[in-house]
């Protein structure tokens, strides 16, 4: 039997190493279940601040934010084309998107498929 954990991640890295963490327990199925995208900003907003504010950092201080994975499907912050697994970093690469998503945080993130 296979059981899916419903978890959002974030990451801060600096200079190539995780130096937080968080996540919660909320993920795209939820935003099937009630129909609307506002508990999983909610819950993102509120894991990024907390991953950020555990090593003393705010908004301002990062570069750049990352989504990957269901995140970016129709029901999840931002949709892109998702491409066949096993694609390889050129793939990768081309079909990941800029994209600002102010509902979530005024800045601008980079999507992978």
């Amino acid at each position: 039997m296979l059981f899916y954990e419903r978890s959002t991640r974030v990451r801060i890295i600096l200079n190539d190493k995780i130096i937080a963490k968080s996540f919660i327990s909320l993920g795209v199925r939820n935003t099937a279940i009630n129909g609307s995208k506002e508990e999983l900003f909610e819950g993102l907003r509120n894991t990024i601040h907390e991953a950020l504010s555990s090593v003393h950092l705010k908004l301002e201080d990062l570069q750049i934010i990352v989504a990957s994975g269901m995140i970016t499907s129709d029901v999840g912050i931002y949709e892109i084309p998702h491409i066949v697994a096993l694609a390889g970093i050129d793939k990768i690469v081309k079909a990941s998107r800029l994209a600002t998503i102010p509902e979530l945080i005024n800045k601008s993130y980079l999507c992978q498929a």
